[in-house]
């Protein structure tokens, strides 16, 4: 799995700090989800998932990402996502929805390319090579 972007404990304030700790990527985490649960292309993907449960696997892979305290146990990205045969295209909506969630709470563009270079380092993991 490709190494996900971590802000430096040394650093005097971590993009997570920045934020408003874990009561914003709360919030970045809900409306996500609302966003992809909304969208026809992309609510088929979590049909039967547990959403409580994957949304506090997110939480946590967010909060690591953006710098706040490493609590992530869950599975490799690769094995959360093998099987489901997700195409480029999906991908990208789904990083669309998460920029513009972002967007709309006013993050910063250091935030922004942090985001944005995880999910390019990351995507060979969640993409299945199905050539769409």
């Amino acid at each position: 799995m490709p190494t996900v972007p971590d802000q430096s404990e040394d650093s005097p304030a971590s993009l997570y700090d920045e934020l408003g700790q874990e009561p914003a990527v709360n919030e970045v985490v809900e409306r996500f989800y609302r966003r992809v649960l909304d969208d026809p292309d992309l609510s088929p993907l979590f049909t039967d998932v547990d959403m409580d449960r994957l949304k506090a696997h997110q939480v946590a892979l967010f909060t690591k990402v953006l710098g706040g305290p490493d609590r992530y146990s869950g599975r490799s990205l690769e094995a959360a996502h093998r099987g489901l045969n997700i195409s480029d295209t999906q991908y990208d909506k789904v990083g669309g929805h998460l920029t513009a969630v972002l967007g709309e709470l006013g993050v910063g563009d250091e935030a922004l390319t942090t985001v944005s270079t995880t999910l390019a380092a990351v995507r060979p993991d969640i993409v299945e090579n199905n050539g769409s």
